[in-house]
């Protein structure tokens, strides 16, 4: 605050005294040449504006000084030209004409209209460009390949296919390019963090194989479908979160709690890390499916994961509903 004071005290203290020095100049110098006059004026604005500069003051503020003295003068000067008095009144003249008046009121609002409208459709699209933004950060995947290292199955003898990254990003790089998500997307403080950034799983990976891997949605789907998995109306502690997008999977995770409000789920957002939020509070949307099994994990057979007893009779097919 004093800080501003003394800028705003190094502004208008040389302005006051400029404007003061030119008023006694100019009364002083009345039966002189228009020439004079001027020369007299330039010499006051220099020398108020060197004031500032003991003062240790930016030069915005010279500027400022310089500028608003000048400006000033010739505003007074100019007043009193005869041709300036005679434009003057012609303009009065027409400005109190009810046609000039109120046809320049509607043009007022009609720009007014067209302003505000231009501003809010520009607002909405930088929305818009940011939201698009922040998911295709989020759905960034590293370049991948078909992992060979691991024989893996759904309960009905069905080969999953699990994907590797060729190479991994910087720790350190993603962890701030994660950040900035969070902050974009004003979840730094809705979303507890569970574990860091790695660019090794995604989130369906992080589900059924225990973010070993990268498993593409339509792996998700075929897994729901062979293992035993039901869509339930009521979750409960375990279940998975199918969040879908346009009728595609877009994201799994798992029921943590039961809140009062939505459930507590925990899940890997893509290559960024593990997160403990509310079910309906998550960058993927509110078309949610929980599934429950009755198997003793979710992991895949090859995994650590263990056949439901009803593998060998096969199950329906069907596709993540909406809730």
């Amino acid at each position: 605050m004093q800080a501003e004071s003394f800028q705003l005290m190094a502004t208008l203290v040389p302005i006051g005294l400029g404007l003061l020095l030119l008023g006694i100049a100019n009364l002083s110098l009345r039966d002189f040449r228009p020439w004079v006059k001027a020369v007299v004026g330039l010499a006051v604005v220099a020398f108020v504006s060197c004031l500032t500069f003991p003062l240790d003051v930016s030069e915005y503020i010279t500027a400022t000084v310089a500028g608003v003295v000048t400006g000033v003068a010739l505003v007074v000067t100019l007043a009193g030209s005869s041709q300036v008095v005679t434009a003057f009144a012609s303009l009065i003249q027409t400005v109190i004409q009810p046609a000039w008046r109120w046809g320049t009121l509607a043009a007022f609002g009609a720009a007014v209209v067209s302003v505000s409208l231009y501003k809010y459709e520009s607002d909405e699209e930088a929305v818009l460009d940011e939201e698009m933004s922040v998911m295709q950060q989020l759905a960034w995947k590293p370049p991948l390949h078909v992992a060979t290292d691991a024989i893996v199955v759904t309960d009905a003898g069905k080969v999953v296919e699990l994907h590797e990254p060729d190479t991994r990003r910087d720790t350190a790089e993603m962890a701030d390019l994660e950040r900035r998500i969070l902050e974009q997307m004003s979840m730094g403080l809705a979303v507890i963090r569970q574990n860091g950034v790695d660019d090794g799983a995604n989130c369906h990976g992080w589900v059924f194989t225990g973010g070993k891997y990268w498993l593409g949605p339509e792996m998700v789907t075929k897994i729901l479908n062979e293992n035993g998995y039901r869509p339930v109306t009521v979750p409960h502690v375990g279940d998975v979160v199918v969040y879908c997008d346009r009728g595609q999977v877009a994201h799994t995770a798992l029921v943590k709690y039961l809140g009062d409000d939505a459930p507590i789920v925990e899940g890997k957002w893509g290559w960024m890390g593990v997160f403990l939020h509310p079910a309906d509070h998550s960058p993927y949307g509110q078309s949610i499916t929980y599934y429950h099994s009755d198997r003793a994990n979710h992991l895949l057979v090859g995994l650590g994961g263990t056949a439901h007893q009803n593998a060998a009779a096969g199950v329906p097919t069907r596709t993540p509903t909406r809730q």
